[in-house]
């Protein structure tokens, strides 16, 4: 706290530094200092209650067996205390603030200050702590740090404070004088600016979205509680972008989600984090958040943090990298707009995968039977500069509709795209193979690379791409097709990719 008395200011005038002042009230609120001191004496506090969970007199509460101890939780001047309801704890509490208090000359509020019990705390006990603790209040207030207190579902009225504050906003708008442009920046500087706080930690109820979004409506075309005009155009439209015909108004409810998806992300992306490690012993202790089901009477937090995953699951890609953590059926992983994961695989599908010096790469395997990992063809990078296309058809047994995947990486292993698509009217599986081919070729030329390896598998393809004779088979036309497509490449190659790993 030294600095609090020795700091100094200088004003800078026109490039010249002045003579430093020091300030007879030490450091005031708004300056750069001021938030480390919250840090520096909250430290201390923290320091002084492990000290006592150290000791054993003190009992952190642990929500899941797995889950990490918590005795204290701090913002800014705020601080929750979480101990056992023993009258002894309660002095171990007692004797960790009066020591925090002589140390750094602060003094608690104890008119501030309340006290929650379990509904199992016998009322002997309850009174034996309050006592100790010198509190008076049981209750906790409606709101805390600007988002109301959940208890049980969140409902329509834990949110109306937002609704009262939209309308005493509305009320001093003049909206009959204002403009659509005037009202266009209130509703959406304003109105949708009101409930991000509470939509980024809760998920809002579906009666609280309406009457938000009937508050806007009611503004927006001049309607009160005496007359009801006409809306010219459906909200439905107008909560499309400008460029889509709209006016650009939120949806509170995709909003929502939107916000708690990003809650999800954090979760994902700092899994060391004490909230991630508190939900992940409480709701997927076993596996990774993507893999959570519904919980059984999950508190409000969580069950927005579900409704955000909802969203977050349509679109989230994992990148492959060595492949042990992919589940290759199950995960998305292909980089493209829709259809990230593979669809309709069967137990005698043609697609498998193996792990080569880190990559990994989709392979060709026989249509009926399954090799052992020894004798499968290993990937091989192709020359530097090069990019590697492998394609592969296959067609199930009585049937006319087959399937065909491509994948194309360069020299070091990445994926440039990877695709898959269905093939209709195929008589046979070279057929499959010849087209899957072409349709390969086709979105590598898009690409433009300065050069390509072709690789198949199925080896009548191979020899009808690599020779130039005249071609007259039943599939010429598709052969003389992807053979126009190779003319159209720099630089190509066909390669058949049934080669085995000797030794």
């Amino acid at each position: 706290m030294a600095c609090v008395h020795s700091v100094r200011f200088s004003v800078r005038i026109n490039g010249s530094t002045l003579d430093p002042f020091i300030p007879s009230r030490g450091l005031r609120q708004g300056d750069p200092l001021s938030p480390y001191l919250f840090l520096l004496v909250g430290e201390a506090l923290t320091c002084i209650l492990k000290t006592e969970v150290v000791k054993g007199n003190i009992t952190p509460l642990k929500v899941a067996r797995r889950a990490p101890g918590i005795s204290n939780l701090l913002f800014a001047e705020d601080c929750v205390l979480f101990f056992k309801a023993t009258k002894e704890e309660a002095q171990a509490i007692t004797n960790a603030l009066n020591l925090f208090q002589r140390c750094t000359e602060q003094l608690l509020s104890t008119n501030k200050c309340s006290v929650l019990f379990s509904q199992v705390c016998p009322s002997q006990t309850q009174d034996e702590i309050k006592a100790t603790l010198n509190v008076v209040s049981f209750t906790f207030e409606e709101k805390y740090l600007g988002l109301p207190t959940p208890e049980g579902r969140m409902k329509v009225e834990q949110f109306q404070p937002i609704m009262v504050r939209f309308s005493k906003r509305l009320t001093n708008w003049a909206e009959r004088f204002m403009s659509h442009g005037a009202k266009d920046t209130l509703i959406k500087s304003v109105a949708q600016a009101l409930p991000t706080h509470g939509m980024g930690v809760f998920k809002m109820s579906t009666g609280f979205c309406d009457q938000y979004e009937k508050l806007k409506r009611d503004f927006w075309w001049g309607d009160d509680q005496n007359q009801r005009k006409v809306h010219w155009l459906a909200w439905e439209n107008m909560i499309k972008p400008k460029c889509k015909g709209g006016i650009g108004f939120q949806d509170i409810s995709l909003f929502n989600q939107a916000l708690l998806a990003r809650q999800a992300w954090r979760l994902m992306h700092r899994p060391n984090s004490l909230c991630a490690r508190i939900l992940k012993a409480k709701y997927y202790p076993n596996g990774n958040i993507l893999d959570t089901v519904f919980a059984v009477n999950p508190s409000p937090a969580w069950r927005g943090v579900e409704f955000g995953l909802e969203l977050l699951k349509e679109g989230i890609i994992k990148r492959i990298g060595n492949g042990r953590n992919t589940q290759f059926s199950r995960d998305n992983w292909l980089p493209r707009d829709s259809g990230l994961k593979l669809a309709g695989l069967k137990k005698n599908s043609r697609q498998s995968y193996e792990d080569t010096k880190g990559k990994r790469a989709v392979v060709p395997c026989q249509a009926s039977t399954q090799e052992p990992a020894a004798t499968l063809p290993r990937w091989s990078a192709p020359p530097p500069g090069w990019v590697k296309l492998n394609t592969d058809g296959s067609l199930p047994p009585n049937s006319t509709t087959g399937g065909a995947g491509a994948v194309a990486r360069d020299c070091t292993g990445k994926v440039l795209f990877a695709a898959c698509t269905s093939l209709h009217n195929c008589t046979d599986a070279e057929e499959a193979e010849a087209r899957a081919a072409l349709w390969g070729l086709n979105l590598m030329s898009r690409h433009d690379p300065p050069g390509v390896v072709l690789e198949m598998d199925c080896l009548a393809s191979v020899a009808a791409l690599q020779s130039n004779d005249q071609d007259r088979s039943r599939l010429w036309n598709v052969y003389i097709e992807a053979k126009n497509r190779l003319l159209n490449l720099k630089v190509c190659a066909v390669k058949h990719s049934r080669e085995r790993q000797t030794g």
